[in-house]
């Protein structure tokens, strides 16, 4: 509940590592929660963190005052989403604890039972993923930044709900995209979420196919229609 908790942790996530030793680097760091490729992402929370940093953690809470160590209850579910996310949540566990700043306690429960209780407060911070209803930065938005969203984590910010409200009802897309990064910098700043990663995109074929690469890309649309083969 208090921003600079959320901010804390937002300092010390080393995505580099949850990528690599939680899913063995078959996912990218994402430092946004609209993933590249889309029209008006960025990286706002590497432009507001950096780095990860324990010195930089320390002073956001030493400022506001908050002694530590921090507790922490973080939520995961285990079959849903697969058996990497446990590693995920250990791992950042092990990230959170190794700074000195947090205690975490980890807890987890089926997904029938999860999207439930996380509703109802029983974590600090919880694990959830994303995939897209349609291909536009305001799946990647609307749905979290808007009066907590389908989170239902008693977020609130005016100014959120009145950018959504104006990129919906335009169909200028530049100014759509301006508002997107306007969006991802505020997320950056109030922390309701913290991208973790992203998934990649992956095709096996045979020899002599061509066109696959091409296909591949932040859309999930496959066009069988560029894929070709010698005959």
């Amino acid at each position: 509940k208090h921003l600079a908790i959320r901010q804390a942790a937002a300092q010390l996530i080393d995505r580099d590592a949850i990528a690599k030793d939680a899913y063995d680097g078959t996912v990218d760091p994402l430092y946004s929660i609209v993933p590249p490729g889309y029209g008006g992402a960025n990286q706002a929370f590497k432009t507001e963190y950096g780095a990860p940093s324990v010195s930089k953690a320390k002073k956001i809470l030493q400022d506001a005052g908050i002694s530590t160590p921090v507790n922490l209850t973080v939520g995961w579910t285990p079959t849903h989403y697969g058996p990497s996310t446990e590693d995920e949540a250990n791992e950042l566990q092990r990230q959170l604890e190794s700074s000195g700043l947090f205690k975490v306690t980890l807890k987890s429960t089926e997904w029938e039972q999860y999207q439930t209780i996380y509703k109802q407060g029983a974590y600090d911070l919880f694990i959830l993923g994303w995939f897209p209803d349609y291909p536009d930065g305001d799946d990647y938005l609307s749905p979290f930044m808007v009066d907590g969203g389908f989170f239902a984590n008693g977020y609130k910010n005016a100014q959120a709900d009145k950018l959504v409200a104006q990129e919906q009802g335009t169909s200028d897309q530049a100014k759509r995209q301006k508002i997107f990064g306007q969006l991802q910098n505020i997320a950056a700043k109030d922390v309701p979420f913290i991208p973790s990663w992203v998934g990649q995109n992956t095709a096996v074929y045979g020899s002599g196919m061509k066109g696959v690469e091409d296909t591949l890309d932040p859309s999930f649309i496959f066009r069988l229609w560029l894929v070709t083969k010698n005959g």
